[in-house]
């Protein structure tokens, strides 16, 4: 079996044509190979996902991204179980998040070419590896403001985890952990950053009724 024509022995992005002057110059974006964990050469183009051997170039087999997303985190995490513990750990999520990157998936981008915007990262990821129905962010929002976790705050507090709710709806989880979002222009009306923590009652509280607001968030 010859070469494939296409196998470039980079990093799996190929290369990008710019025009300067009177024609094109082909800048190589190939500075580290995409390497999956079978040891191939990964190369991606849109949304197909080439497997080459390392050492031959030999073309293995072509799949989607969505195949290799599934691959790779099966690889990974065998079963459904295995992946939930590990993504609600943030130290072990962030490490699943890079070791993604370095195989060549973004997730954001992903979600973007699959038009699934409106999908929590664990909802697509699952999904797509595991084969459970996902769930969309405005799904998991409301059924977290129609359950018994909102009732047992005050009106005050409720108020604010509305809010928390709408600003993960928008922007996914990752924006209710930080204080910050406590700065944005929605909370000015129910006080300062300072005076809502202390409305929970204190800063410990604050930060255990996010934690019990994301278990219920992902509760089902």
């Amino acid at each position: 079996t010859e070469q494939d024509k296409n196998y470039q022995p980079g990093n799996g992005r190929g290369s990008q044509s710019i025009t300067i002057g009177p024609g094109p110059i082909v800048v190589d974006l190939d500075e580290k190979p995409i390497v999956d964990s079978d040891g191939c050469k990964v190369q991606i183009i849109n949304e197909e996902v080439k497997i080459y051997d390392f050492e031959t170039g030999k073309l293995i087999r072509t799949e989607n991204i969505g195949e290799y997303l599934k691959r790779t985190l099966r690889d990974i995490y065998a079963n459904y179980d295995e992946f939930k513990n590990a993504w609600f750990n943030d130290e072990s999520r962030e490490e699943l998040i890079e070791t993604l990157n370095n195989r060549g998936i973004d997730i954001k981008q992903y979600k973007i070419d699959s038009d699934n915007e409106e999908l929590d990262d664990f909802d697509l990821l699952n999904e797509t590896a595991y084969g459970i129905p996902a769930k969309t962010r405005l799904e998991r929002s409301t059924a977290v403001r129609n359950g018994d976790f909102i009732t047992s705050l005050n009106r005050y507090q409720q108020n604010i985890v509305n809010l928390l709710l709408n600003r993960y709806t928008a922007d996914g989880i990752s924006e209710i952990k930080k204080t910050s979002v406590l700065k944005l222009n929605e909370f000015e009306q129910l006080g300062s950053p300072v005076r809502i923590v202390q409305m929970f009652g204190g800063e410990d509280a604050y930060h255990q009724t996010i934690k019990n607001l994301i278990g219920e968030i992902y509760k089902s």
